[in-house]
């Protein structure tokens, strides 16, 4: 299982008081907004509301997705965060088409007035290889303009915004990794609703059956079936006081009791490469645009490169068909390693 908590690219200290103010409006927005998505468990659609209702309030992915950007924003301690669908569909484990749902979902406006009544607001157009921009809705943040404050908000000393901002880093990371197991998302898994009920046992508490209704949003029937089947498996115990997680349950071992061991490690590797392949086309495309190019001393993308003397060395020539990209024939080459560019393996 993978650690979502080791992706932080800030690296502030406190020391920076920039950097606290960003982390202070960046916390007061995740409180806010997460406060608000607990408080109304029936809106992601566990109420078992119909199809159109769905369509216009969300499910448990459309949570989940909320909660993936939300981590992003700690982690980078940013209230606007760039980030694509494949990234998201790997934290959370739900498929492309999910995701872009319900990013579209969080994105439509209660008031068509006001893009500020959405959960998350798109910042600009993504360009090249940059991935859209989102922010949590400006409702979420108290007081003046989040980005134009000049003090940091006082807080209890046990709660700082460094404090606070670590506490939503370490619970919604691993919120996702409970959603993001072969376990739970793989096809001929326990599914998404035993995950759900699986995420809000938590280690150490009892809750019964009414408690877990409540908490994730599931009517009774569909919460009792998941409990059964999360004991068949050794994952959770019941009590005379309600249910809990077994002493040294182990997820992993499940997932392979199943069958379904790998699943989302097989689709990460390939959304990685179709990352590859979109940031190589990319420069493809910025080297086309470029005046002096040398068009005829880039390399095939599958010639040893023997010497330097393209005009742009790190990316060999994208394949092309009739005059176009050849988007199959790059994939095929990326897969099989033939193109180590720099920017490839980094990205």
């Amino acid at each position: 299982m993978r650690d979502l908590r080791s992706r932080n690219p800030a690296t502030g200290d406190g020391s920076d008081e920039g950097f606290l103010v960003r982390c202070a409006a960046m916390v007061e927005a995740v409180d806010a907004a997460q406060a608000r998505a607990n408080a109304m468990p029936g809106l992601w659609g566990g109420d078992r509301a119909s199809s159109s209702r769905r369509s216009s309030t969300g499910t448990h992915s459309t949570r989940a997705v909320l909660d993936a950007l939300c981590l992003y924003m700690a982690q980078a301690a940013q209230l606007t965060v760039e980030a694509d669908v494949r990234r998201i569909s790997a934290d959370t484990g739900y498929g492309l088409t999910t995701v872009h749902e319900a990013l579209r979902r969080l994105a439509t406006a209660a008031d068509e007035a006001s893009p500020e009544s959405a959960w998350i607001v798109r910042e600009g157009t993504p360009e090249g290889a940059h991935a859209q921009r989102y922010r949590l809705s400006r409702k979420f943040s108290t007081g003046t303009e989040a980005g134009n404050r000049t003090q940091v908000r006082a807080r209890p000393a046990a709660a700082s915004p460094l404090q606070a901002r670590s506490q939503h880093i370490a619970r919604l990371a691993k919120n996702l990794q409970t959603l993001a197991h072969d376990t739970f998302a793989a096809p001929r898994s326990l599914g998404r609703t035993a995950g759900l009920v699986y995420k809000h046992v938590d280690e150490g508490s009892v809750l019964t059956v009414d408690e877990l209704t409540r908490s994730t949003g599931l009517d009774a029937t569909r919460t009792r079936q998941a409990l059964r089947a999360l004991h068949l498996h050794g994952l959770l115990s019941r009590t005379e006081h309600g249910w809990t997680r077994e002493e040294n349950c182990d997820v992993d071992s499940v997932a392979h009791v199943l069958n379904v061991a790998g699943h989302l490690e097989v689709r990460r590797a390939r959304y990685a490469d179709e990352r590859h392949c979109w940031a190589w086309w990319q420069a493809e495309v910025q080297w086309m645009s470029r005046r002096g190019k040398q068009r005829r001393r880039r390399r095939s993308p599958t010639a040893a490169q023997l010497l330097s003397v393209s005009d742009r060395p790190d990316y060999p020539r994208y394949p092309r068909s009739e005059g176009r990209g050849d988007h199959r024939t790059a994939l095929a080459l990326v897969r099989a390693g033939t193109v180590n560019a720099p920017a490839l393996r980094a990205a």
